[in-house]
């Protein structure tokens, strides 16, 4: 076989017996960090629908162990 033939063959090979392994690696990258972004959406998302459920606020006199509830705490006496 010619080295042309050869050449011709081995052509479509070429991305995988590249002396230089990082371009495999780019391309895993790229493969990864779609479902990666994709995850990190998804837990602000549900983290905030969760945060807007407790109502949670961050006024100066609002602030104690348990924000959720309006700003009183958990052992709150006013329900005795």
């Amino acid at each position: 076989m010619s080295p042309e033939e050869n050449r011709n063959i081995t052509g479509h090979m070429a991305f995988l017996n590249d002396p230089k392994p990082y371009k495999i690696f780019i391309a895993f990258s790229a493969i990864n960090i779609i479902p990666l972004i994709i995850g990190v959406i998804l837990i602000i998302y549900i983290c905030r629908i969760c945060w807007e459920e407790r109502g949670t606020n961050y006024n100066a006199d609002n602030l104690s162990i348990d924000s959720g509830y309006g700003g009183r705490s958990i052992d709150r006496l006013d329900i005795i």
